[in-house]
């Protein structure tokens, strides 16, 4: 026991009060972190009040025409008692929980620290009910007045404190006058409701900080994007699931009906995962210790597979995350990119339940992350083992499911007739010119010749120098195998599984192209069949620990198709800096564009932000990210006049072995079109490559057949007739870019040039049908 004579307490908590207030208040400066705050605390009173019917519980944003002002109104209205609960910063007893398992709110942090540094002017809260209205608020162009609440008055010097006025109407009309509409403008639900409660909540935000200094084109664009990112947002979700919010400019809605959660569409093959619930103890990764915990029935995580990659869209990409739940709350997000970095994991959304996590263990000023502990760390270190279980299934699924040979006897037919198609490509030479080409007439077409058996397999390459690798990571190799046919060398379009050799035990093959280090040191590696008649050359491998890395690029705005370095240094554990090293690099957004091994990045064909990730070691947290900015400008690299090659959705793409592997092909399935042929980093690296989806929903319709919608073979005339019907879509598509060229013209020009590619290429039809009979007499017409 202490003695007491031994110290003096200081009477008071020394802090720095408005500084600790920017620390905990930073998340929250934008509209699309801010606003669900203020909608969620809209909600949350509603249940603290017991509204009980959805109709009643309104909320509208709403923004003014002059693109000034912020308001966020409800019909729940607060009285006097809500806010002095409301003016304390950190409380823990003002979200008042118990009165409704639907009320999310924290410690009353959110919404006040957008108010105070969403804004630059001044922020408002005013309440009406029972006939009284209460308004208090923030200056925030006053530095003294910085967080400090504040009580309005009336032109007449009346404090708004419980200030009587029972013309309800009259209050709301004179709240909402500076954003230049009057209650008859609010949507018909809005009014109906007010009617019926005759109160109201307002919180007002003037001259808003996401505003300032934009031009009048990106603020209408942020405008038109408040619905979308509250619908994408998960703080907002609930919030939209339990109450109706509108969203107007004026007296005009930006979003033409109530926001809504958008339905996910399913995964056909996989609508349905199992429950996996939570064990009773789990590993912490950093120490290897056995974390108990108490968990009940409703513990564990469930995974919902969807038929498209959220981190494709602006709208969606937010709701690519794991959410977490206590017992009653959401209580934080992981990201699934962070979480399992592939193409795949684009394509799922998840909900973790851990009833441990009580205040400990959040982050209570934002909400949205976890602290780190050891209960913390085992959860997430779990949930990415059976993630990654999941995503492997899902990459089974979006793979090709047809047989070896009934795929290769289409890829027979698809070469014969990109050959044909060369042909037709090479008539009327005065239109096939590139700009800048000196030839008069246009270099003929080269065709791959490709090996059917495998008899030579080459790693990396023969002369290649040591290969260093990062230590805990999926690293792709480059495997080529070729066919040996009286003294040329016949690649092949696919290679069968591999054993890897190694003269020391410290790296292993985990996959068909790829390798991890698992242990630091030098060996030498080497490839061969499973019966170990073929073996490849021999190379030297150096697998290194690393701490840390070091990124360096030009931070510049990226064309669309270029390609751009970032250089990577590693860093070891005794601080010494390593180069040349592959690690393993990722792209968060699959269109966004693609990513080797070394740090080469092609960007894609969309404008914004790509996410790359560069992991550098087995730890969950050992990656970091680097944000690309890609503009509107394109970059053509085509200089060939060499007709793509046509491949199947699914193939590995030759000459992209230093890819990861899931970059390397474009997976068949039905958030895909039938042809793709849209993507630079396809396009503009020989080969150019252009797909065809087999599993495309246009494709699907054509070879489904029965009551149970069975596919027939890709080898039947079905299939044969439909790749042929496609392959004349690409003839014209690739026509009319050799007339148009890069040059501009109208909508109507190119359905003319269009045109005139289809009458100009009619005759392919038939030499190209001519092809598909010979073929399908050299094998019997299997309809299944």
């Amino acid at each position: 026991m202490i003695n007491p004579i031994d110290f003096k307490a200081s009477e008071t908590i020394k802090m720095n009060m408005v500084h600790g207030l920017d620390q905990l208040s930073s998340r929250y400066q934008s509209i699309k972190d801010g606003l669900p705050e203020l909608i969620k605390n809209s909600k949350d009173h509603y249940f603290r009040l017991g509204v009980s019917d959805k109709t009643d519980r309104q909320i509208v944003v709403i923004i003014s025409e002059d693109k000034t002002q912020l308001g966020v109104l409800d019909f729940a209205g607060a009285q006097l008692s809500d806010f002095n609960g409301w003016e304390e910063w950190n409380s823990q007893t003002a979200n008042r929980k118990e009165k409704s398992e639907n009320i999310e709110a924290g410690f009353g942090n959110g919404g006040k620290s957008f108010m105070v540094r969403g804004c630059l002017k001044r922020s408002s809260l005013c309440g009406y009910i029972n006939g009284k209205i209460n308004k208090k608020g923030f200056i925030n162009d006053s530095k003294d007045l910085k967080y400090k609440t504040v009580t309005f008055q009336t032109k007449d010097n009346l404090l708004i404190n419980d200030l009587k006025d029972s013309d309800f109407k009259n209050v709301l009309n004179k709240e909402i006058e500076p954003f230049g509409i009057s209650f008859d403008q609010l949507p018909i639900d809005a009014k109906n409701s007010f009617l019926k409660r005759k109160s109201f909540t307002l919180v007002h935000l003037y001259d808003l900080k996401d505003w300032k200094k934009v031009d009048e084109f990106v603020k209408d664009r942020k405008i038109r994007m408040i619905p979308a990112d509250l619908m994408s947002h998960a703080q907002a979700s609930l919030t939209i699931e339990t109450c109706f919010v509108w969203v107007q400019r004026g007296d005009k809605l930006v979003y033409p009906k109530s926001l809504e959660v958008t339905e996910l569409e399913p995964m056909s093959e996989l609508r349905q995962i199992e429950f996996l619930p939570l064990p009773s103890e789990l590993e912490d990764p950093v120490t290897g210790e056995m974390i108990k915990i108490n968990v009940n029935n409703n513990d564990g995580l469930q995974i919902f597979p969807c038929n498209q990659n959220l981190r494709n869209t602006d709208t969606l990409k937010a709701r690519n995350v794991v959410r977490i739940w206590n017992d009653r709350n959401l209580v934080a997000n992981w990201s699934l990119a962070d979480l399992a970095p592939t193409t795949m994991s684009g394509f799922i959304h998840a909900k973790l339940v851990c009833t441990a996590l009580t205040e400990e263990y959040q982050d209570g000023s934002t909400r949205m992350i976890l602290v780190d502990s050891d209960l913390t760390r085992a959860l997430r270190h779990w949930t990415i083992k059976k993630l990654n279980e999941v995503i492997s299934n899902i990459q089974e699924l979006q793979s090709e499911k047809e047989s070896v040979e009934d795929k290769l006897k289409a890829s027979k037919a698809l070469d014969k007739i990109r050959e044909l198609m060369s042909k037709f490509l090479e008539q009327n030479n005065e239109n096939n010119l590139n700009p800048g080409d000196n030839d008069t007439k246009r270099k003929p077409q080269i065709n791959i010749k490709w090996g059917q058996r495998l008899d030579e397999i080459v790693l990396e390459s023969k002369d290649s120098q040591i290969l260093k690798v990062a230590k805990g990571v999926n690293v792709p190799i480059i495997i080529k195998g070729y066919e040996l046919n009286n003294g040329n060398r016949l690649p092949l379009k696919s290679l069968p599984p591999f054993f890897i050799n190694s003269e020391e035990d410290i790296v292993d093959l985990v996959s068909r192209n790829s390798i991890k280090g698992e242990k630091s040191g030098k060996t030498k590696i080497n490839l061969e069949t499973r019966d170990a008649k073929i073996k490849s050359n021999k190379i030297e491998l150096e697998v290194i620990k690393l701490k840390d890395i070091q990124i360096n690029y030009e931070d510049k705005l990226i064309r669309q198709g270029e390609r751009f370095e970032i250089n990577i240094i590693g860093i070891t554990e005794e601080g010494e800096m390593k180069e040349n090293i592959s690690f393993e690099n990722s792209i968060d957004e699959e269109g966004m564009g693609k990513i080797n091994r070394s740090g080469i990045f092609i960007a894609g064909t969309q404008e914004g932000i790509a996410t790359i990730r560069i992991r550098y070691g087995e730890g969950d947290e050992d990656f970091k990210k680097v944000l690309l900015k890609i503009g509107k400008e394109k970059i053509n690299n085509q200089k060939s006049s060499d007709i793509p090659l046509i491949m199947f959705c699914g193939d590995i793409a030759p000459g992209r072995e230093n890819w990861p592997e899931n970059q390397r092909t474009i997976p068949a399935g039905e958030s895909y079109p039938t042809i793709i042929d849209s993507e630079p980093f396809w396009l503009n690296i020989p080969p150019a490559i252009i797909w065809i989806n087999a599993r495309s929903k246009e494709a699907k319709k054509i070879r489904e057949i029965g009551n149970e919608k069975r596919l027939v073979s890709m080898k039947s005339r079905t299939f044969q007739d439909f790749l042929l019907v496609k392959c004349f879509e690409i003839l014209k598509r690739l026509k009319l870019k050799q007339k148009i060229s890069d040059s501009s013209i109208t909508f109507i020009e190119t359905l003319q040039r269009l045109s005139q590619s289809e009458t100009e290429s009619s005759e392919f039809l038939d030499l190209a049908q001519q092809i598909i009979n010979s073929l399908m007499q050299s094998h019997k017409e299997d309809e299944y």
